[in-house]
Parts: C-alpha cells; sequence; structure tokens
C-alpha cells in the first residue's frame, strides 16, 4: 500500500570516520547498505529521498540507476551536520507530503510494515513517532571521573532507531532551531520544539552499521 502523503527520507550524509571507508558502499547481499532501506521503503512511500554525503552523490546516483533502476527516487546533498541534512531533505519534499519519516540508511533492515505501523500511529494518536527497542541491560549513570552517581530504571529506556515519523511542518519547525550537532535524531529536535513524540517498539532487528563488525552481524542475520 502506497501512501501518497508520505515522504521518506533516507539519510546518507555522513562520512563513516569509525567504519574507515564508506560503509554504505559495501555489499550486503544483493546489493550496497545503501540500496536496502531505499528498496525496502519505496513499496509504500508517496516520494522517496536520498540525502548523499557530497563527496559521494555521483556515485550514488550511479548506484541507485544500477540497483533500483525502475524506483524514482529525489536526491539531495546533506549538510555540515544531521539537522541540516533533515532540513536538505525537506526541502526536497514535493507538493501534496503531510508525513516525513526519517530513515538511516546505515540501518539495511528497515520494514515497510514497520513504516506502516508508524504511520498508523502517528495519524491515529496526532504526534510523532519513533522506531525503538527496549533497553534490556542494566544501565547506570556515571560523573566525569567514571563514578556511578544514578541506577537508570531499564522499563523507562528505548534505544531510538528509525524509521521516525512526524508532520511534516512540525518537523521543519523544530529543525529550524536545531542547528547543532547535540541533536543526533529528529526526535530530539521534536521535544525539544515543545512536539509530542511516543516510542512504538519495533521487535524485527535493525541493527546500524557502525563498524566492520556491524557489517559481518547483518551478514548472518541475512542467511538465517
Amino acid at each position: 500500500m502506497k501512501y501518497r502523503d508520505l515522504g521518506v527520507i533516507v539519510v546518507a550524509g555522513g562520512s563513516s570516520v569509525r567504519y574507515g571507508k564508506n560503509k554504505l558502499l559495501e555489499m550486503l547481499g544483493d546489493a550496497p547498505v545503501l540500496i536496502h532501506s531505499l528498496r525496502n521503503y519505496a513499496p509504500v512511500a508517496g516520494q522517496l529521498i536520498l540525502v548523499a554525503a557530497a563527496a559521494y552523490r555521483q556515485e550514488y546516483e550511479n548506484i541507485l540507476g544500477r540497483y533500483l533502476p525502475d524506483v524514482s527516487v529525489t536526491v539531495t546533498t546533506g549538510g555540515a551536520c544531521r539537522a541540516e541534512s533533515v532540513r536538505n531533505g525537506l526541502a526536497a519534499v514535493e507538493p501534496g507530503i503531510v508525513f516525513a519519516a526519517i530513515a538511516d540508511a546505515a540501518r539495511p533492515l528497515g520494514s515497510a510494515a514497520q513504516l506502516m505501523r508508524l504511520y498508523d500511529y502517528a495519524v491515529k494518536n496526532h504526534c510523532g513517532v519513533i522506531s525503538g527497542r527496549k533497553i534490556v541491560d542494566t544501565v547506570k549513570r556515571i560523573d566525569e571521573k567514571g563514578k556511578i552517581v544514578e541506577h537508570l530504571v531499564r522499563e523507562e529506556l528505548f534505544r531510538a532507531e528509525t524509521p521516525q515519523l512526524f508532520d511534516l511542518q512540525e518537523l521543519r519547525t523544530a529543525l529550524a532551531g536545531a542547528v547543532d550537532a547535540s541533536v543526533t535524531d529528529d526526535a530530539e529536535a521534536m521535544r525539544r520544539a515543545g512536539f509530542a513524540v511516543a516510542v512504538l517498539e519495533d521487535n524485527a532487528s535493525n541493527p546500524k552499521v557502525t563498524t566492520p563488525e556491524d557489517l559481518e552481524k547483518l551478514r548472518k542475520l541475512l542467511t538465517l
């Protein structure tokens, strides 16, 4: 089912410093990491947008032509930080789009089914909503010397993941004031701007590729 009023912005504007080379160009199954989330979200997206790092934009466009020749993808250039990259993606949104979903290209296992759940929740509850995963470990807060200062209640904690889905105009308003690198996800920009955001637990695995070890784990998941 395609949601004509939903724009999906896949952010690929990072530099992959921790990985050592461009992780989005690494092969994962039958395609580069970059392709997977775009391919997975295409069936439900009214508009599909890729925010590309300037140094890789042409290469990404070539890859799109090779692996997704029949999928319409709007490509725009990323910025110096995540908030700027997402703003650039929002600037490319076509008329008629009401909701914007933001997804990391480095989370290649995102599914159309989860995106549909987020959309339905946002429409029903009139708020932003993100994919999240419950924290199962015991979590401590420490001070600058590494000493424990607080035990956190894990039942109240979730790992924030993507996709994250918001009202388009509200997200534009929130990101207008988010100009520094401390805003590492769009839900935080929305929260700081005073907009309500819920967490919808996602039981499907959608880990982020940060290190070569992460990619190997993903390759194993795809063969299960």
